[in-house]
């Protein structure tokens, strides 16, 4: 069994990590800053209806008044004893918006990239584990995005192995953080999958901000 606030604790220092890292992850960059992306951060930011059957809301905040951040979990999948091969058990969002593109570029360069070493640490101090954590940077662009890094990270919590896959994308104005995890697949076609469903969370993330450009 997945232990819920363990899993919170570390993917809310990973998102803290990212903040303060510095460039380590490639960064896919688009062409030409599309219009900015205009409402409220938690109307923009993933919702319930974006996730697979079974998700529902574990918590939420507003950081600042023009920033959101979400909490979903599977509770059918948190649950189980042995979650192997299972669907997701977890996605957090952080969404953010600023004046302009410029000053979302400029904090976008200023959170720096996904730095392996801040986020194992994070990792680390959350989970207690002492078991190895691998960081693998990932290549993804994804529609309307001006900028986008993407990592994979592996680690273990009471005792289940967990992947993840974690995306800081810029779109304009707007910066979104996603954590998408799911147990750890056990073949290269399960984590293929795992790769997939985190491309949909993150496909539906940026839809939303492209129907809100301005």
């Amino acid at each position: 069994m997945v232990n819920v606030s363990a899993w919170c604790v570390v993917c809310a220092l990973m998102l803290t990590a990212a903040c303060r890292a510095t460039p380590d992850t490639p960064v896919s960059e688009a062409g030409p800053t599309l219009p900015p992306v205009s409402g409220m951060a938690q109307d923009l930011i993933v919702q319930l209806e974006d996730l697979p059957a079974g998700f529902a809301l574990a918590g939420d905040e507003h950081p600042q008044a023009n920033e959101y951040s979400v909490i979903y979990v599977r509770p059918d999948t948190l649950a189980l004893r042995d979650p192997a091969g299972a669907a997701l058990v977890g996605v957090i969002a952080n969404l953010s918006l600023h004046p302009d593109a410029a000053a979302a570029a400029a904090q976008f360069k200023a959170l720096g990239g996904l730095d392996r070493d801040s986020v194992e640490q994070a990792v680390r101090e959350a989970s207690g584990t002492t078991a190895a954590i691998a960081v693998e940077p990932d290549d993804v662009r994804l529609d309307g995005a001006d900028e986008v890094a993407v990592f994979l990270v592996r680690y273990t919590i009471s005792d289940i192995p967990l992947d993840e896959y974690r995306f800081r994308i810029r779109a304009a104005n707007a910066i979104a953080n996603l954590i998408v995890t799911a147990p750890s697949a056990a073949t290269t076609a399960s984590a293929s999958s795992l790769r997939q469903a985190a491309l949909v969370i993150a496909d539906k993330q940026m839809a939303r901000l492209n129907r809100a450009r301005h």
